[in-house]
């Protein structure tokens, strides 16, 4: 952490001693030192915070970067109508991600629980698992049971094949059937028998059109 975070987290803790309660000057220290820091659960922590307090803060701000300017970073306080505003923009944002997640899993749907875990499990990294979860209808205890489920290691390799001949297979829109994707499979460096692949496919329910 660089010196000023320091000098602010040592500033923030002493005001933090000193008061029950927080006020506008501790809110605005926390919120600047919160655009530094992507991970806003732990600095609440570190805080000493309640879980989501930050992320409430924040709403109340718009934070302006001057650092190329005066070399200051700068807050300003939202009114109630900009605040209604970035509500709304935060709702549309959050229904077209829905909306996304829900056409790219479409094709997952419908080949059943199996292929829809798999889906999820492909974009956990880009998107949250309870969100996707959410849009898709599926229990998260659900999709953890089938994740973490005791898998021999001769079936390992199997189900990361599974995994790639279901990517390929929808990023060709459905297009590609086992020597195609059995050539896209080998300049990965998978050797496999387009059988093979067929049958995969078959196991989940895919079909090329």
């Amino acid at each position: 952490m660089k010196a000023y975070k320091k000098a602010i987290m040592h500033t923030l803790l002493s005001m933090k001693l000193a008061r029950k309660r927080y006020d506008t000057a501790f809110i605005e220290k926390a919120v600047l030192l919160s655009f530094e820091n992507d991970n806003l659960a732990k600095l609440d922590k570190e805080l000493g915070l309640y879980r989501g307090a930050l992320s409430s803060w924040r709403e109340r701000y718009q934070f302006i970067d001057l650092r190329g300017v005066s070399g200051t970073i700068e807050l300003k306080k939202l009114t109630q109508e900009e605040k209604k505003i970035r509500r709304i923009q935060k709702r549309i944002e959050r229904s077209d991600l829905k909306f996304q997640i829900l056409k790219n899993a479409a094709p997952y749907i419908r080949n059943g629980n199996s292929s829809i875990f798999h889906y999820i499990d492909m974009n956990s990294k880009e998107h949250p698992i309870l969100l996707i979860c959410e849009v898709l209808g599926v229990d998260r205890k659900s999709y953890y049971n089938w994740k973490n489920r005791r898998v021999p290691e001769t079936n390992k390799r199997k189900i990361l094949i599974q995994q790639k001949i279901a990517s390929i297979f929808f990023d060709a829109e459905r297009r590609y059937g086992s020597e195609r994707i059995k050539v896209v499979l080998q300049k990965a460096g998978y050797e496999i028998s387009a059988t093979t692949i067929k049958k995969y496919m078959k196991e989940l329910g895919l079909q090329a059109r």
